[in-house]
């Protein structure tokens, strides 16, 4: 497997990969796939032109993407940054992608500065939590209902260099 960041030229791999996501886990996110699927190309490429925002890619033995994650400076917090879109196909979960994802990601937020790492996650989702507690990640204690749907997402966060980084395990 390998990982690769999604530059501008990426837009149609970046839409394809996140209406999968949202048709194979609709409950897993705060959008829709009727929502994102109505997106314009330069809804994309605004996506992809985030400032210090960054996007990876896993690609599989025979090079198909199977996994993204993207990571978000918070504006207001200038040491903050977000994880959002989290998703691994569901032929290559299990296999370390996911841990990848994440220690790459970290790597990325260690590089730009940033000390505190912030995600959501949806109640229930009981391997996503694990997969991010596994990467240093614990409950805030913070919950918030997503809009009408009453789904509950709970926050999650790592303390950048309060755990040292992970060793990516290849599949």
């Amino acid at each position: 497997m390998d990982l690769r960041t999604l530059g501008r030229d990426d837009r149609d791999l970046l839409r394809a990969l996140r209406l999968r996501a949202l048709a194979d886990a609709p409950w897993a996110f705060s959008s829709t796939l009727a929502r994102e699927a109505a997106f314009t190309d330069a809804d994309w490429d605004a996506r992809l032109a985030r400032p210090g925002a960054s996007t990876f890619v896993a690609v599989g033995r025979g090079g198909a993407p199977v996994g993204l994650v993207t990571g978000v400076p918070d504006p207001e917090q200038p040491r903050a940054a977000d994880l959002v879109g989290m998703w691994v196909d569901p032929a290559a979960r299990r296999s370390g992608v996911g841990d990848s994802l994440v220690a790459r990601l970290m790597v990325w937020a260690r590089e730009g500065g940033v000390d505190v790492m912030r995600l959501c996650v949806t109640e229930g989702n009981k391997a996503a939590e694990r997969l991010y507690a596994r990467n240093g990640f614990v409950r805030t204690g913070c919950s918030e209902v997503i809009g009408s749907s009453g789904l509950v997402e709970i926050g999650m966060e790592c303390v950048i260099g309060s755990s040292p980084p992970r060793s990516a395990p290849r599949p």
